[in-house]
């Protein structure tokens, strides 16, 4: 579709928005739009617009406690807005803490782990965790570059930290890169201005980001952890900066270069996930160059 660029006073330049895409929109006058700035390309949404709710409903009963979390994050995840669940037993034995808790303690540790998020109302037998905050597009740009960062950082830190404090640093990482990577999949699915496709290549960025960060976690368990990493950490340093710059380019000169990554077994380990984001990364580069 092509738009004529209209001159108003001075400077300033006007595009008129398609009215199809209006109405789908609910876009109205006096609304706000959010404008994302890209090269060569602005990226319009509408941050009035209500998006459909989605109200997930979970039966949580006589789950282990990692079960919980999992079944609840995927909920948040997926981006509702309102989270239930009921279960019959109100307390569990908490995994993590290795201790008896309530359901609703649970509830409470792992809402504070999210953002916009928290229990509304909750009784004997149930909770409910409602929305206060939507995330907007425009917020993705700023979690995808500290999920980078943080990705970047466990295997920076992972090279250098004494032996004793390897696995307590590296899950540090991964507690905070699984947050940033549930937001960055919220944030996502929340999203009205994405094409199905476009969507998709997010996604498999942002997991397969995720996997990298497990690789590490796995990796350090073992006793030759900390070789492991530093052998897989060149593969990670050129993987992150090829994400980075985007571009085909960068994505071929990675692959080229996979072959003296993988000369060293370890650093196999997170090739396979680098090579799923960057090829994410260049249908999410050609899609983009489609709509300009």
């Amino acid at each position: 579709m092509q738009r004529s660029v209209i001159q108003l006073a001075g400077r300033t330049l006007v595009v008129s928005l398609p009215s199809r895409w209006c109405k789908a929109n609910t876009v109205k006058k006096g609304d706000t739009l959010e404008v994302t700035e890209a090269p060569g390309f602005l990226r319009i949404e509408n941050s009035t617009r209500t998006t459909n709710d989605l109200h997930v409903t979970l039966d949580i009963s006589n789950q282990p406690s990692n079960a919980v979390w999992h079944a609840l994050n995927a909920a948040y995840r997926s981006g509702a807005s309102v989270i239930e669940a009921r279960f019959d037993n109100p307390t569990i034995h908490d995994h993590r803490l290795r201790k008896e808790t309530t359901m609703l303690a649970l509830a409470h540790r792992i809402a504070q782990r999210w953002n916009g998020m928290e229990i509304a109302t909750h009784g004997k037998k149930h909770f409910v965790i409602h929305e206060v905050g939507s995330p907007a597009w425009a917020d993705f740009e700023g979690a995808y570059a500290r999920l980078l960062q943080l990705v970047s950082g466990l295997y920076d830190e992972a090279t250098t930290v004494q032996p004793d404090l390897l696995q307590d640093t590296v899950q540090l990482f991964e507690d905070q890169i699984n947050r940033v990577a549930d937001l960055c999949e919220r944030i996502i699915a929340r999203s009205n201005t994405l094409t199905n496709a476009e969507a998709a290549s997010y996604m498999n960025i942002v997991k397969a980001l995720e996997q990298v960060g497990d690789e590490a976690k796995d990796m350090a368990s073992q006793t030759s952890g900390a070789r492991q990493l530093r052998a897989a950490h060149p593969a990670v340093k050129e993987g992150l900066s090829a994400l980075r710059s985007g571009t085909p380019h960068a994505a071929m000169a990675f692959h080229k270069e996979k072959p003296t990554f993988a000369q060293d077994k370890d650093a196999r380990r997170v090739l396979s996930a680098l090579s799923d984001a960057l090829n994410a990364r260049q249908t999410l580069f050609h899609l983009t160059q489609r709509t300009q």
